[in-house]
């Protein structure tokens, strides 16, 4: 069963969409009765699921598999960002995937080259300047350019890549065409608040197509009051809004929470107000009173735990 919001969505998920969605509104639910009603209507759509984590997608993945039908379910793939990024860098070239051990290895080597003693601030320097496409000197990391592109060299003379090699390798070769566009006639992507900026041109890129191929119709799903990420250059609030004026998609909202007392859903709407970037928004909880909170005062970040 869905609700009137719900059903909203499904019915106009042939389309570009921004969908906002409380936590435990449901928006799972949702998006697996919108792809069974894309393929009814669709029958030879190709449908693609993006997620954030293994888990998520794994979850995801289960969920949609329950509930439509083998033939329709051969249609959607659920993926990360990640490893589709991943598979579509092997179209520029096949090196090695370095992470864990053998990257912070790399690391301390550029430091080590560039005279950087720091590793808390090379890190923090090497994880910036990977989400940056076009690279260049860029504040607040600007004197420790020459850190990341010691990085880079030694990556390259290892025959190796790290995951913001591969995300500026695939939206280049969006950009100039040297790279494929993904072959789906509809992207869905959960938890969207979490989205970074190469991630949105990804986005983007697919949603306008090329002149030999019809861009794909994104609809988008997530909270932009749950954007925690932004230390990671997740886009938060700014992401739905770009996204809903690029291609002037239609918004909606699943404003009932499930899965929070009135008391808790009331708590966390005082908190949120506050920020001025934000999709106003209603929050309905559909649990019966009963829920209770206590305020904490912490002298700083250790004392949290």
């Amino acid at each position: 069963m869905l609700s009137q919001e719900q059903q909203l969505v499904v019915e106009n998920i042939d389309g570009h969409n921004v969908v906002v969605a409380l936590p435990g509104s449901g928006k799972t639910h949702t998006l697996k009765y919108a792809i069974d009603h894309l393929l009814e209507i669709h029958p030879r759509y190709k449908v693609l699921v993006l997620t954030f984590t293994n888990s998520a997608t794994a979850e995801m993945n289960q969920k949609i598999q329950d509930h439509i039908s083998e033939r329709k379910y051969a249609q959607v793939r659920v993926s990360t960002f990640h490893s589709l990024c991943k598979e579509m860098s092997y179209q520029v070239d096949r090196k090695r995937l370095v992470m864990g051990g053998n990257q912070k290895s790399i690391v301390n080597r550029a430091m080590n080259e560039a005279g950087v003693t720091s590793y808390k601030t090379a890190e923090e320097a090497i994880d910036f300047y990977s989400a940056i496409t076009d690279l260049k000197p860029t504040a607040p990391y600007e004197k420790l350019f020459q850190l990341y592109e010691t990085y880079l060299n030694i990556l390259k003379s290892e025959r190796a890549k790290d995951f913001g090699v591969i995300f500026r390798q695939v939206i280049l070769g969006l950009r100039d065409g040297s790279v494929e566009l993904e072959d789906y006639d509809v992207i869905l992507v959960d938890e969207y608040q979490d989205t970074d900026p190469q991630q949105l041109e990804w986005l983007e890129l697919h949603g306008r197509g090329r002149d030999d191929k019809p861009g794909a119709k994104i609809t988008v799903v997530g909270d932009d009051d749950q954007s925690i990420y932004g230390f990671r250059n997740s886009l938060g609030y700014q992401g739905f809004t770009h996204l809903q004026k690029i291609f002037d998609s239609q918004l909606f909202m699943l404003t009932v929470c499930r899965r929070c007392a009135p008391e808790i859903l009331e708590a966390a709407g005082k908190v949120v107000q506050w920020n001025d970037d934000r999709i106003h928004k209603d929050m309905i909880s559909a649990k019966a009173a009963g829920g209770s909170f206590t305020v904490a005062h912490v002298g700083g970040e250790q004392e949290q735990y």
